[in-house]
């Protein structure tokens, strides 16, 4: 609950400080004449809205995955950035405490700028990029000092001390954007397509975003040159926001699922909306600049009123409508799912009957399809349950196409025709009310028309290829492919248990011992009791937290690899009194997510089998990547064992972590050896192939 407060007090902050400098704008004639002689009032409200996005990006990624570092250091650098350039103008023209925002917000800036792409892309860092990040803290501590040390007299603030401290921030700015790049461009040569396309990705945003700025507006104000209004230079920075969130979603950080479509209709419609108005009202009236917001503001309100009653209205209009498409959409499943389950045509045509009877009131209908040209009736129902008059209509419609009604048959027909031409009809009867059908229940039936040709073609399709497809499919999914989408639901299966455990259970048990502890406080439970219940209470959050941990190491996937083993390791040296050497040549490498946690798994399972059974109090651990391929070993000098010839008959001898650590590699596609000899110790190699896994994750979530 903490880690949402936090960020939600700060967008709060920053409501508050930008009206604050808002309304002593406004209400001040002096502070408005100084705004007009470096901008305008409408280049105010639009970096108050730039950086709104900015701060409004950063805290939906954050509230979508609170629990994750990448997320948090995202959302600080949205905000430190959103706030400095909201305060910019306001900062321009000596509005306090607009300055002294700025000045905090865009000395900080670059080191979260750092900070963030120390976790993001998840791999092994230079040594050079932990430099910078000290660098760039210590720029802006320096910066901060000098500006502060003169607060209580703010008149010794001479035009060179702020010179000075606006050209140490955009040094500041240029060092770390300069070595995110770099660091970036690193990466290009160490990992595969997909992850080069993504990278490329950041690196053009990167410049777009920021170079425009620093060139063409900062460095020249800095040497006294000809440069673009800040207001300008500032408006491709908006690129980068949106460039890192779609990069979230894409390392699979964040999951935004939204359609933009209808988004952008809407926008489209509301500026068309407002330049029309606004065209119109100007050829009438004298154009000011107080009438041109009091019209935009009427405008505005006119259309979210007029969004809000569309909103209230259209469900009561549409509630028959909808709820016969839900019904159609809910009984389209069915059916679909029969023909999954390997069901023929006759089923399918009795669920399009029922499915029909429950859009509309007839007295009967019939459905009729073509298997070779000939034509068969594959369902009926009311009066064509006898068959005579489905027999009539069938010989009658066999030289008929267009849909009608037939006074002699007393019935509506509705060709199925597909691409191959007509491939059978739909016959309906009578309303039991003896009415006509109305243009709703027309739409609704002409629906199930398209739904029923589409549903019985693939029907027919499948009915005569499901053995031959049976049989393809088993020739085609290699055992390799089979194993790897087995160990990824498996996966899936324990995070889904794994975030019920944490986020449903646990903190049930939490709200559980608060309310217990509530009761004592209020002396409704004895101290004894209540130390008892606390005590259990202690002992299965811990153990809730705990098994969560065991079902999936969401740390793997927040911090990376390296790092969640470093933890590991300082883990096991605490508990078991045991030196674990560790040595790491991943060469940038951007490890996917899915195949980190099984290397993850896998050393885990692998340290502690040597902990247990070799009785050697020095454990080595070296991960390296060559080509294409992540090679991993584990050493100790202990025991040794003596090797079978099978690796299956380990378990008689207490080793089913080696078994289970050979079944994961083989599932994954790689190789496993063993190496012991009795009092010299015994060393795992586990080789797996890199490429082949990313584009298989690749794959899979394209699939999704």
């Amino acid at each position: 609950m903490m880690k949402k407060t936090v960020p939600i007090l700060l967008l709060f902050i920053f409501v508050i400080v930008n009206l604050y400098c808002l309304g002593r704008v406004l209400t001040d004639y002096t502070l408005l004449r100084l705004l007009s002689q470096v901008s305008s009032i409408g280049y105010y409200y639009s970096l108050l809205f730039l950086g709104l996005v900015f701060v409004g990006t950063g805290l939906v990624c954050f509230l979508i995955k609170p629990d994750s570092v990448v997320t948090r250091h995202f959302f600080y650098l949205m905000y430190t950035s959103g706030l400095a350039i909201s305060v910019s103008i306001a900062s321009s023209i000596d509005v306090s405490p607009a300055k002294e925002i700025e000045v905090i917000a865009s000395s900080f800036a670059p080191y979260f700028l750092i900070r963030f792409f120390e976790f993001f892309p998840s791999s092994t860092k230079p040594r050079f990029f932990q430099y910078i990040r000290k660098v760039a803290w210590l720029l802006a501590t320096m910066i901060n000092i000098v500006f502060f040390d003169t607060y209580p007299d703010r008149l010794s603030r001479s035009p060179e001390l702020l010179q000075f401290i606006r050209t140490v921030v955009i040094a500041n700015v240029c060092i770390s954007l300069i070595a995110c790049i770099c660091l970036t461009y690193l990466h290009l040569k160490k990992n595969s397509s997909k992850i080069k396309n993504q990278l490329s990705i950041l690196i053009a945003s990167l410049i777009i975003s920021f170079l425009p700025l620093i060139f063409l507006s900062l460095i020249p104000e800095i040497l006294h040159l000809a440069s673009v209004p800040f207001f300008f230079s500032l408006l491709s920075i908006v690129l980068f926001p949106i460039t890192l969130a779609y990069l979230l979603t894409k390392q699979e950080i964040i999951d935004i699922k939204m359609s933009l479509k209808p988004i952008v209709f809407e926008i489209l419609a509301v500026l068309f909306s407002l330049i029309s108005v606004n065209g119109i009202f100007f050829l009438i009236y004298p154009r000011t600049p107080g009438s041109f917001y009091r019209l935009n503001g009427l405008m505005l309100a006119v259309l979210a009123v007029y969004n809000l009653i569309k909103k209230i209205i259209k469900p009561l209009v549409k509630k028959e409508w909808t709820s016969k498409e839900h019904d159609i959409e809910r009984e389209k499943k069915i059916i679909l799912q029969q023909i999954l389950n390997g069901q023929h045509l006759t089923s399918c045509g009795r669920l399009i009957i029922r499915l029909i009877h429950q859009t509309v009131d007839i007295n009967g209908a019939c459905l009729i399809w073509k298997n070779n040209q000939t034509p068969r009736i594959i369902y009926k129902s009311g009066i064509f349950a006898d068959g005579s008059l489905a027999d009539e209509c069938m010989q009658y419609l066999d030289h008929k196409r267009n849909e009608h009604r037939s006074e002699t048959m007393n019935c509506h027909v509705f060709p199925l025709d597909g691409d191959q031409g007509n491939k059978g009809w739909m016959i309906i009867g009578q309303k039991t009310n003896a009415t006509r059908l109305d243009r709703n229940e027309r739409l609704l039936l002409e629906k199930i028309q398209s739904d029923a040709i589409e549903l019985l073609t693939s029907t027919e399709a499948l009915s005569g290829l499901d053995r031959e497809l049976r049989e393809t499919q088993n020739r085609s999914l290699s055992q390799e492919q089979f194993n790897r989408a087995l160990l990824i639901n498996s996966e899936e299966e324990k995070r889904k248990l794994s975030i019920y455990l944490h986020d449903e259970v646990l903190q049930n048990v939490i709200l559980m011992a608060n309310k217990v502890e509530a009761m004592h406080d209020e002396q409704m439970i004895e101290d004894k009791a209540y130390f008892e219940m606390k005590e259990i209470f202690m002992n299965g959050i811990y153990e809730i937290r705990e098994m969560s941990r065991e079902l999936h190491p969401f740390m793997v996937e927040d911090l990376g690899l390296e790092q969640s083993l470093q933890a590991l390791k300082r883990k096991l040296q605490n508990n078991y009194n045991v030196v674990i050497q560790t040595a790491y040549d991943l060469s940038l490498k951007v490890i996917s997510k899915r195949l980190a946690v099984q290397v993850y798994r896998m050393i885990k399972e692998l340290l502690y089998n040597a902990i247990k059974h070799s009785s050697s109090p020095f454990v080595s651990l070296s991960l390296k990547s060559l080509d294409h391929t992540l090679i991993v070993n584990v050493k100790d000098k202990g025991k040794g064992f003596k090797l079978p010839a099978g690796l299956s008959s380990l378990t008689q001898e207490n080793h089913i972590g080696l078994i289970t650590v050979q079944k994961r590699v083989d599932q994954l596609g790689g190789r496993f050896d063993i190496a012991s000899e009795e009092g010299k110790g015994t060393s795992v190699t586990i080789t797996l192939p890199l490429e082949r896994s990313d584009e298989f994750e690749y794959q899979r979530t394209a699939g999704r």
